[in-house]
């Protein structure tokens, strides 16, 4: 839930759809990761 919450956030933010909003997440998890 709270994790979509923020997808929905990202899409809000920079007009993005589902598919790319979802990319989007991955990479900052990923990111995240790396750190």
């Amino acid at each position: 839930m709270n994790n979509e919450l923020k997808i929905l956030k990202i899409m809000k933010k920079e007009g993005l759809n589902w598919v790319e909003a979802e990319k989007k997440q991955k990479q900052i998890k990923t990111l995240k990761e790396f750190i």
